[in-house]
């Protein structure tokens, strides 16, 4: 997803969302499934992580912008 920002000069250039990848836990530690996104900013991906979260499966979740982490949640 694009959205247009105006620069300090006036001139609207185009800047990428971040794309996050979300992966889910299971109670053993493996992987069970995974959800890519994008999202303006961290805090809205770790959001709309917690709402995805499968609660009796799922023992928890990491979140990735590219290579870099940005959160993991472990649930008990």
């Amino acid at each position: 997803m694009l959205k247009i920002k105006e620069a300090a000069t006036g001139f609207a250039h185009q800047c990428r969302m971040p794309h996050y990848r979300i992966r889910f836990f299971d109670h053993s530690g493996r992987v069970f499934g995974t959800e890519e996104m994008d999202c303006a900013q961290d805090q809205l991906a770790i959001d709309k992580a917690r709402e995805l979260h499968t609660h009796g499966i799922g023992a928890g979740y990491e979140i990735w912008e590219g290579e870099r982490h940005v959160h993991t949640e472990k649930l008990r």
